[in-house]
Protein backbone atom coordinates (compact mmCIF):
# COMPACT_ATOMS: atom_id res chain seq x y z
CA UNK A 1 0.00 0.00 0.00
CA UNK A 2 1.35 3.46 -0.88
CA UNK A 3 2.42 5.58 2.11
CA UNK A 4 -0.06 8.23 3.17
CA UNK A 5 0.47 11.89 2.32
CA UNK A 6 0.97 12.78 5.98
CA UNK A 7 3.25 9.89 6.89
CA UNK A 8 6.39 10.95 8.73
CA UNK A 9 9.49 10.71 6.55
CA UNK A 10 12.40 8.33 6.86
CA UNK A 11 13.69 8.14 10.45
CA UNK A 12 10.94 10.54 11.46
CA UNK A 13 13.05 13.50 10.37
CA UNK A 14 10.59 15.26 8.11
CA UNK A 15 7.04 14.87 6.80
CA UNK A 16 6.25 14.40 3.14
CA UNK A 17 3.51 16.99 3.36
CA UNK A 18 6.13 19.66 4.00
CA UNK A 19 8.11 18.83 0.86
CA UNK A 20 7.84 20.02 -2.71
CA UNK A 21 9.79 18.04 -5.31
CA UNK A 22 10.71 20.04 -8.39
CA UNK A 23 11.81 17.59 -11.11
CA UNK A 24 13.82 18.91 -14.05
CA UNK A 25 14.31 17.32 -17.48
CA UNK A 26 15.82 18.61 -20.69
CA UNK A 27 13.26 18.54 -23.55
CA UNK A 28 14.29 15.26 -25.15
CA UNK A 29 12.47 11.96 -24.75
CA UNK A 30 15.50 9.95 -23.69
CA UNK A 31 16.26 12.44 -20.92
CA UNK A 32 12.67 12.97 -19.80
CA UNK A 33 11.35 9.42 -19.56
CA UNK A 34 13.61 8.34 -16.66
CA UNK A 35 12.64 11.44 -14.69
CA UNK A 36 8.95 11.05 -15.51
CA UNK A 37 9.10 7.44 -14.32
CA UNK A 38 10.53 8.57 -10.98
CA UNK A 39 7.95 11.37 -10.74
CA UNK A 40 5.17 8.84 -11.19
CA UNK A 41 6.52 6.67 -8.39
CA UNK A 42 6.96 9.66 -6.10
CA UNK A 43 3.34 10.68 -6.61
CA UNK A 44 2.25 7.13 -5.78
CA UNK A 45 4.31 7.34 -2.60
CA UNK A 46 2.56 10.54 -1.57
CA UNK A 47 4.87 13.36 -2.67
CA UNK A 48 3.87 16.70 -4.15
CA UNK A 49 5.79 16.91 -7.45
CA UNK A 50 6.07 19.40 -10.30
CA UNK A 51 7.86 18.37 -13.50
CA UNK A 52 9.66 20.83 -15.78
CA UNK A 53 9.93 19.18 -19.20
CA UNK A 54 9.09 19.48 -22.89
CA UNK A 55 5.50 20.42 -23.76
CA UNK A 56 4.81 16.97 -25.23
CA UNK A 57 4.97 15.55 -21.70
CA UNK A 58 2.23 17.77 -20.26
CA UNK A 59 -0.61 15.27 -20.63
CA UNK A 60 1.41 12.33 -19.32
CA UNK A 61 2.50 14.39 -16.32
CA UNK A 62 -0.97 15.54 -15.32
CA UNK A 63 -2.41 12.04 -15.77
CA UNK A 64 -0.07 10.65 -13.11
CA UNK A 65 -1.02 13.42 -10.68
CA UNK A 66 1.95 15.79 -10.90
CA UNK A 67 1.98 19.47 -11.84
CA UNK A 68 3.66 20.53 -15.08
CA UNK A 69 5.75 23.48 -16.28
CA UNK A 70 6.94 23.57 -19.92
CA UNK A 71 10.61 23.87 -20.87
CA UNK A 72 11.47 25.56 -24.19
CA UNK A 73 12.10 22.99 -26.93
CA UNK A 74 15.22 22.56 -28.99
CA UNK A 75 14.95 24.44 -32.24
CA UNK A 76 15.24 22.08 -35.21
CA UNK A 77 16.64 19.18 -33.17
CA UNK A 78 16.66 16.82 -36.16
CA UNK A 79 18.93 19.18 -38.08
CA UNK A 80 21.21 19.59 -35.06
CA UNK A 81 21.58 15.81 -34.80
CA UNK A 82 22.37 15.59 -38.51
CA UNK A 83 25.01 18.30 -38.23
CA UNK A 84 26.63 16.64 -35.25
CA UNK A 85 26.56 13.27 -36.97
CA UNK A 86 28.44 14.74 -39.93
CA UNK A 87 31.43 15.58 -37.73
CA UNK A 88 33.85 12.72 -38.32
CA UNK A 89 36.30 13.35 -35.48
CA UNK A 90 34.78 11.82 -32.33
CA UNK A 91 36.40 14.25 -29.91
CA UNK A 92 35.33 17.28 -31.94
CA UNK A 93 31.79 15.85 -32.15
CA UNK A 94 31.65 15.45 -28.36
CA UNK A 95 32.72 19.06 -27.84
CA UNK A 96 30.19 20.36 -30.35
CA UNK A 97 27.40 18.30 -28.78
CA UNK A 98 28.29 19.61 -25.31
CA UNK A 99 27.99 23.18 -26.54
CA UNK A 100 24.96 22.94 -28.82
CA UNK A 101 22.73 20.49 -26.95
CA UNK A 102 23.51 21.22 -23.34
CA UNK A 103 25.44 24.41 -22.55
CA UNK A 104 23.75 26.88 -24.92
CA UNK A 105 20.20 26.30 -23.51
CA UNK A 106 21.33 26.85 -19.89
CA UNK A 107 19.99 30.41 -19.61
CA UNK A 108 16.49 29.64 -20.86
CA UNK A 109 16.21 26.62 -18.59
CA UNK A 110 17.47 28.63 -15.62
CA UNK A 111 14.72 31.19 -16.27
CA UNK A 112 12.04 28.47 -16.24
CA UNK A 113 13.47 27.02 -13.03
CA UNK A 114 13.59 30.36 -11.19
CA UNK A 115 10.04 31.19 -12.22
CA UNK A 116 8.85 27.81 -10.93
CA UNK A 117 10.76 28.18 -7.65
CA UNK A 118 9.34 31.65 -7.03
CA UNK A 119 5.82 30.43 -7.84
CA UNK A 120 6.17 27.69 -5.23
CA UNK A 121 7.08 30.23 -2.55
CA UNK A 122 4.17 32.47 -3.52
CA UNK A 123 1.75 29.58 -3.13
CA UNK A 124 3.19 28.21 0.12
CA UNK A 125 6.22 29.83 1.69
CA UNK A 126 6.55 27.02 4.23
CA UNK A 127 7.27 24.26 1.72
CA UNK A 128 10.77 22.82 1.63
CA UNK A 129 11.91 22.38 -1.97
CA UNK A 130 14.11 19.59 -3.29
CA UNK A 131 15.40 19.70 -6.87
CA UNK A 132 15.40 16.36 -8.65
CA UNK A 133 17.30 17.12 -11.82
CA UNK A 134 18.78 15.06 -14.62
CA UNK A 135 22.36 15.56 -15.71
CA UNK A 136 21.61 17.48 -18.89
CA UNK A 137 19.04 20.01 -17.70
CA UNK A 138 21.83 22.40 -16.57
CA UNK A 139 19.49 25.28 -15.73
CA UNK A 140 20.03 24.49 -12.05
CA UNK A 141 23.84 24.74 -12.21
CA UNK A 142 24.22 28.51 -11.74
CA UNK A 143 22.07 28.31 -8.59
CA UNK A 144 24.14 25.43 -7.20
CA UNK A 145 27.33 27.36 -7.95
CA UNK A 146 26.37 30.50 -6.07
CA UNK A 147 24.16 32.58 -8.37
CA UNK A 148 21.72 34.95 -6.62
CA UNK A 149 18.82 33.09 -5.05
CA UNK A 150 15.30 33.24 -6.46
CA UNK A 151 12.93 35.61 -4.69
CA UNK A 152 11.61 34.18 -1.44
CA UNK A 153 14.62 31.95 -0.73
CA UNK A 154 17.28 32.39 1.94
CA UNK A 155 19.26 29.32 0.87
CA UNK A 156 19.39 27.23 -2.26
CA UNK A 157 17.28 24.08 -2.46
CA UNK A 158 19.21 20.83 -2.24
CA UNK A 159 19.79 19.14 -5.59
CA UNK A 160 19.74 15.43 -6.43
CA UNK A 161 21.01 14.54 -9.88
CA UNK A 162 19.58 11.59 -11.82
CA UNK A 163 22.27 10.26 -14.16
CA UNK A 164 20.28 7.99 -16.48
CA UNK A 165 23.17 7.53 -18.89
CA UNK A 166 26.63 5.99 -18.88
CA UNK A 167 29.06 6.94 -16.13
CA UNK A 168 31.23 9.44 -17.99
CA UNK A 169 33.43 11.02 -15.34
CA UNK A 170 37.17 11.20 -15.80
CA UNK A 171 39.03 8.24 -14.35
CA UNK A 172 42.63 7.08 -14.27
CA UNK A 173 41.35 3.70 -15.40
CA UNK A 174 39.42 4.71 -18.54
CA UNK A 175 39.84 6.76 -21.67
CA UNK A 176 37.84 9.96 -22.24
CA UNK A 177 34.12 9.44 -22.64
CA UNK A 178 33.00 9.72 -26.24
CA UNK A 179 36.04 8.04 -27.76
CA UNK A 180 34.51 4.58 -27.20
CA UNK A 181 37.66 3.02 -25.74
CA UNK A 182 37.22 -0.20 -23.76
CA UNK A 183 39.78 -0.11 -20.93
CA UNK A 184 42.23 -3.00 -20.70
CA UNK A 185 43.45 -2.39 -17.14
CA UNK A 186 47.15 -1.96 -17.96
CA UNK A 187 49.48 0.68 -16.51
CA UNK A 188 50.58 1.58 -20.03
CA UNK A 189 47.00 2.33 -21.04
CA UNK A 190 46.43 4.42 -17.91
CA UNK A 191 49.32 6.65 -18.92
CA UNK A 192 47.82 6.96 -22.39
CA UNK A 193 44.40 7.78 -20.95
CA UNK A 194 45.87 10.59 -18.82
CA UNK A 195 47.48 12.14 -21.87
CA UNK A 196 44.26 11.76 -23.86
CA UNK A 197 42.26 13.54 -21.15
CA UNK A 198 44.77 16.39 -20.99
CA UNK A 199 44.96 16.73 -24.78
CA UNK A 200 41.18 16.86 -25.10
CA UNK A 201 40.83 19.67 -22.59
CA UNK A 202 43.48 21.67 -24.40
CA UNK A 203 42.12 20.84 -27.85
CA UNK A 204 38.67 19.63 -29.00
CA UNK A 205 36.94 20.32 -25.68
CA UNK A 206 38.56 23.68 -24.97
CA UNK A 207 35.79 25.67 -26.68
CA UNK A 208 33.02 23.79 -24.83
CA UNK A 209 34.79 24.21 -21.49
CA UNK A 210 35.27 27.93 -22.14
CA UNK A 211 31.62 28.34 -23.15
CA UNK A 212 30.53 26.48 -20.03
CA UNK A 213 32.57 28.81 -17.78
CA UNK A 214 31.45 31.93 -19.64
CA UNK A 215 27.79 30.88 -19.43
CA UNK A 216 27.96 30.16 -15.72
CA UNK A 217 29.66 33.50 -14.98
CA UNK A 218 27.10 35.43 -17.05
CA UNK A 219 24.30 33.72 -15.12
CA UNK A 220 25.75 34.76 -11.77
CA UNK A 221 27.67 31.65 -10.64
CA UNK A 222 30.44 32.51 -8.16
CA UNK A 223 31.85 29.20 -6.95
CA UNK A 224 33.68 28.02 -10.04
CA UNK A 225 36.71 26.40 -8.41
CA UNK A 226 35.17 22.94 -8.78
CA UNK A 227 34.48 23.43 -12.49
CA UNK A 228 38.01 23.85 -13.85
CA UNK A 229 40.12 22.48 -15.29
CA UNK A 230 37.59 19.68 -15.86
CA UNK A 231 35.84 17.94 -18.72
CA UNK A 232 32.44 19.63 -19.28
CA UNK A 233 30.77 16.26 -18.66
CA UNK A 234 32.44 16.04 -15.25
CA UNK A 235 30.94 19.40 -14.33
CA UNK A 236 27.55 18.44 -15.73
CA UNK A 237 27.43 15.18 -13.79
CA UNK A 238 28.55 16.43 -10.38
CA UNK A 239 26.98 19.90 -10.03
CA UNK A 240 24.53 18.65 -7.41
CA UNK A 241 24.62 17.48 -3.81
CA UNK A 242 24.55 13.85 -4.95
CA UNK A 243 24.43 12.04 -8.28
CA UNK A 244 22.43 8.84 -8.55
CA UNK A 245 23.83 6.53 -11.22
CA UNK A 246 20.76 4.74 -12.54
CA UNK A 247 22.32 1.38 -13.35
CA UNK A 248 23.88 -1.54 -11.47
CA UNK A 249 27.70 -1.50 -11.12
CA UNK A 250 28.11 -4.53 -13.40
CA UNK A 251 27.14 -2.42 -16.42
CA UNK A 252 30.12 -0.13 -15.93
CA UNK A 253 33.87 -0.56 -16.29
CA UNK A 254 35.82 -1.19 -13.10
CA UNK A 255 37.26 2.04 -11.73
CA UNK A 256 39.41 2.73 -8.69
CA UNK A 257 38.26 6.35 -8.41
CA UNK A 258 34.48 6.56 -8.57
CA UNK A 259 33.55 10.16 -7.76
CA UNK A 260 32.53 10.55 -4.09
CA UNK A 261 29.28 12.27 -5.07
CA UNK A 262 28.12 9.30 -7.14
CA UNK A 263 25.97 6.48 -5.79
CA UNK A 264 24.97 3.50 -7.96
CA UNK A 265 21.28 2.84 -7.28
CA UNK A 266 20.18 0.78 -10.29
CA UNK A 267 17.36 1.37 -12.75
CA UNK A 268 13.68 1.34 -11.90
CA UNK A 269 11.88 -1.95 -12.66
CA UNK A 270 9.66 -2.32 -15.73
CA UNK A 271 6.58 -0.16 -15.61
CA UNK A 272 3.26 -1.91 -15.00
CA UNK A 273 1.48 -1.94 -18.34
CA UNK A 274 -1.98 -0.45 -18.83
CA UNK A 275 -1.97 -0.96 -22.59
CA UNK A 276 -4.29 -3.70 -23.84
CA UNK A 277 -1.80 -5.74 -25.86
CA UNK A 278 -4.56 -7.94 -27.26
CA UNK A 279 -5.67 -5.02 -29.42
CA UNK A 280 -2.51 -5.41 -31.50
CA UNK A 281 -3.30 -7.39 -34.66
CA UNK A 282 -0.22 -9.58 -34.27
CA UNK A 283 -0.48 -10.21 -30.53
CA UNK A 284 -1.70 -13.80 -30.83
CA UNK A 285 1.45 -14.70 -32.76
CA UNK A 286 3.66 -13.17 -30.06
CA UNK A 287 1.78 -14.61 -27.10
CA UNK A 288 1.57 -18.10 -28.56
CA UNK A 289 5.18 -18.66 -27.58
CA UNK A 290 6.15 -21.23 -30.22
CA UNK A 291 8.60 -18.90 -32.01
CA UNK A 292 11.45 -16.67 -30.88
CA UNK A 293 10.37 -13.03 -30.70
CA UNK A 294 12.96 -10.51 -31.90
CA UNK A 295 12.19 -6.86 -31.15
CA UNK A 296 13.93 -4.16 -33.17
CA UNK A 297 13.84 -0.41 -32.62
CA UNK A 298 15.64 2.50 -34.26
CA UNK A 299 15.11 4.64 -31.16
CA UNK A 300 13.55 8.10 -31.05
CA UNK A 301 16.39 10.54 -31.88
CA UNK A 302 18.53 9.32 -34.79
CA UNK A 303 15.61 7.84 -36.74
CA UNK A 304 16.55 6.59 -40.18
CA UNK A 305 14.94 3.20 -40.55
CA UNK A 306 17.34 2.19 -43.32
CA UNK A 307 20.18 2.15 -40.79
CA UNK A 308 18.96 -0.68 -38.56
CA UNK A 309 15.25 -1.45 -38.56
CA UNK A 310 14.82 -2.26 -42.25
CA UNK A 311 18.02 -4.37 -42.46
CA UNK A 312 16.80 -6.32 -39.44
CA UNK A 313 13.41 -7.26 -40.85
CA UNK A 314 15.06 -8.09 -44.17
CA UNK A 315 17.88 -10.06 -42.60
CA UNK A 316 15.48 -12.22 -40.59
CA UNK A 317 12.86 -12.58 -43.34
CA UNK A 318 13.66 -16.24 -44.01
CA UNK A 319 13.54 -17.29 -40.35
CA UNK A 320 10.29 -19.23 -40.05
CA UNK A 321 11.10 -19.82 -36.37
CA UNK A 322 11.28 -16.10 -35.61
CA UNK A 323 8.67 -13.36 -35.17
CA UNK A 324 10.01 -9.83 -35.65
CA UNK A 325 8.31 -6.89 -33.95
CA UNK A 326 9.61 -3.62 -35.43
CA UNK A 327 8.91 -0.47 -33.38
CA UNK A 328 9.16 2.78 -35.35
CA UNK A 329 9.41 4.90 -32.19
CA UNK A 330 7.14 7.76 -33.23
CA UNK A 331 3.37 7.88 -33.21
CA UNK A 332 1.81 7.68 -36.69
CA UNK A 333 5.22 6.88 -38.22
CA UNK A 334 5.31 4.60 -41.26
CA UNK A 335 7.93 2.84 -43.32
CA UNK A 336 8.45 4.02 -46.89
CA UNK A 337 5.79 2.61 -49.22
CA UNK A 338 8.34 0.72 -51.31
CA UNK A 339 9.51 -1.40 -48.36
CA UNK A 340 8.04 -4.89 -48.42
CA UNK A 341 7.22 -6.30 -44.99
CA UNK A 342 8.17 -10.01 -44.70
CA UNK A 343 5.46 -12.36 -43.52
CA UNK A 344 7.21 -12.97 -40.18
CA UNK A 345 7.54 -9.24 -39.38
CA UNK A 346 5.04 -6.91 -37.74
CA UNK A 347 5.53 -3.15 -37.76
CA UNK A 348 4.03 -0.83 -35.14
CA UNK A 349 4.45 2.92 -34.88
CA UNK A 350 4.76 3.11 -31.12
CA UNK A 351 4.86 0.46 -28.43
CA UNK A 352 6.17 0.44 -24.88
CA UNK A 353 9.34 -1.61 -24.52
CA UNK A 354 8.09 -2.89 -21.17
CA UNK A 355 4.99 -4.27 -22.86
CA UNK A 356 6.77 -6.32 -25.52
CA UNK A 357 10.22 -7.16 -24.13
CA UNK A 358 9.00 -9.70 -21.54
CA UNK A 359 8.07 -11.86 -24.56
CA UNK A 360 11.33 -11.27 -26.46
CA UNK A 361 14.29 -13.59 -26.94
CA UNK A 362 16.46 -10.84 -28.45
CA UNK A 363 16.38 -7.06 -28.72
CA UNK A 364 18.04 -5.36 -31.70
CA UNK A 365 18.58 -1.73 -30.76
CA UNK A 366 20.55 1.36 -31.67
CA UNK A 367 22.28 1.45 -28.27
CA UNK A 368 20.44 4.43 -26.86
CA UNK A 369 20.82 4.27 -23.09
CA UNK A 370 17.10 4.15 -22.38
CA UNK A 371 16.47 1.22 -24.69
CA UNK A 372 19.57 -0.53 -23.37
CA UNK A 373 18.32 -0.29 -19.78
CA UNK A 374 14.87 -1.53 -20.81
CA UNK A 375 16.62 -4.62 -22.16
CA UNK A 376 18.41 -5.06 -18.83
CA UNK A 377 15.40 -4.67 -16.53
CA UNK A 378 13.37 -7.03 -18.73
CA UNK A 379 16.18 -9.60 -18.90
CA UNK A 380 16.58 -9.63 -22.69
CA UNK A 381 19.98 -10.09 -24.43
CA UNK A 382 20.71 -7.54 -27.12
CA UNK A 383 22.28 -6.82 -30.48
CA UNK A 384 23.54 -3.23 -30.34
CA UNK A 385 24.29 -0.99 -33.32
CA UNK A 386 25.55 2.33 -31.99
CA UNK A 387 26.94 4.92 -34.37
CA UNK A 388 26.07 8.41 -33.07
CA UNK A 389 25.79 10.45 -29.85
CA UNK A 390 26.83 8.28 -26.88
CA UNK A 391 25.65 5.06 -28.52
CA UNK A 392 29.09 3.53 -29.27
CA UNK A 393 29.90 3.93 -25.57
CA UNK A 394 26.67 2.19 -24.59
CA UNK A 395 27.27 -0.63 -27.07
CA UNK A 396 30.75 -1.14 -25.64
CA UNK A 397 29.31 -1.46 -22.15
CA UNK A 398 26.76 -4.01 -23.32
CA UNK A 399 29.53 -6.12 -24.81
CA UNK A 400 31.78 -5.62 -21.76
CA UNK A 401 29.02 -6.75 -19.41
CA UNK A 402 28.31 -9.83 -21.53
CA UNK A 403 24.67 -8.98 -22.24
CA UNK A 404 24.97 -7.96 -25.89
CA UNK A 405 26.73 -8.38 -29.20
CA UNK A 406 28.27 -5.09 -30.35
CA UNK A 407 28.08 -4.57 -34.12
CA UNK A 408 30.39 -1.51 -33.88
CA UNK A 409 28.45 0.52 -36.39
CA UNK A 410 25.14 2.33 -36.59
CA UNK A 411 24.49 0.98 -40.07
CA UNK A 412 25.12 -2.78 -39.98
CA UNK A 413 24.44 -5.08 -42.91
CA UNK A 414 21.48 -7.43 -42.78
CA UNK A 415 23.96 -10.33 -42.78
CA UNK A 416 25.71 -8.98 -39.69
CA UNK A 417 22.39 -8.56 -37.91
CA UNK A 418 21.21 -12.03 -38.91
CA UNK A 419 24.42 -13.63 -37.63
CA UNK A 420 24.32 -11.69 -34.37
CA UNK A 421 20.70 -12.63 -33.70
CA UNK A 422 21.52 -16.25 -34.40
CA UNK A 423 24.36 -16.09 -31.86
CA UNK A 424 22.06 -14.59 -29.25
CA UNK A 425 19.36 -17.20 -29.84
CA UNK A 426 21.71 -20.18 -29.92
CA UNK A 427 24.18 -19.33 -27.16
CA UNK A 428 22.63 -19.33 -23.66
CA UNK A 429 25.46 -17.32 -22.10
CA UNK A 430 23.89 -14.01 -23.10
CA UNK A 431 20.53 -14.83 -21.55
CA UNK A 432 22.17 -16.12 -18.38
CA UNK A 433 24.31 -13.02 -18.01
CA UNK A 434 21.52 -10.51 -18.59
CA UNK A 435 19.36 -12.36 -16.06
CA UNK A 436 22.21 -12.12 -13.51
CA UNK A 437 22.42 -8.38 -13.98
CA UNK A 438 18.64 -8.08 -13.97
CA UNK A 439 18.68 -9.71 -10.54
CA UNK A 440 21.52 -7.47 -9.36
CA UNK A 441 19.58 -4.42 -10.48
CA UNK A 442 16.39 -5.50 -8.74
CA UNK A 443 18.29 -6.05 -5.48
CA UNK A 444 19.36 -2.38 -5.45
CA UNK A 445 15.73 -1.20 -5.11
CA UNK A 446 16.31 1.96 -7.11
CA UNK A 447 13.17 3.83 -6.13
CA UNK A 448 13.74 3.24 -2.44
CA UNK A 449 17.23 4.71 -2.89
CA UNK A 450 15.85 7.79 -4.65
CA UNK A 451 13.37 8.36 -1.84
CA UNK A 452 16.07 7.81 0.76
CA UNK A 453 18.21 10.53 -0.81
CA UNK A 454 15.27 12.92 -1.01
CA UNK A 455 14.53 12.56 2.68
CA UNK A 456 18.21 12.67 3.61
CA UNK A 457 18.85 15.98 1.83
CA UNK A 458 15.53 17.47 2.88
CA UNK A 459 16.53 16.93 6.51
CA UNK A 460 19.94 18.60 6.05
CA UNK A 461 18.76 22.20 6.41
Amino acid sequence: MAPSRTETGINGAIEKSSLKILALASPAEGHTYPVLRIVEELVIRGYDVTLLAGEEFRARTTVIGAQFVPVPPYEDIDNIILQLGAIEDQAVRVGAAMSKLFIEPTASRMAVLYAALEDIKRQDSSQRVILLTESFYLGDHPLFLGAPLPQGYVKRPRAININACSYALRSVDTGPFGLAIVPDGTDESREQYKQMHDDLLKGPLAAAAALQKKTLIELGAKNLDATEPRHPLDVITTTADVTLQMCPPSLEYERSDIHPKVRFVGALPPRTQKHDMQLLPFWDVVAKGDKSVVVVSQGTVAVDYSHLLIPTIQGLAERADVVVVAILGRRAAKLPSDIQIPSNAHVVDYLSYDAILPYASAFVANAGYGGFMHGIVNGVPMVLAGGSEDKPEVANRGEFAGVAINLRTGMPSKEAIRNAVQEILSNPKYKLRVREIQTENASLKAMDSVEEEIMKWAAMD
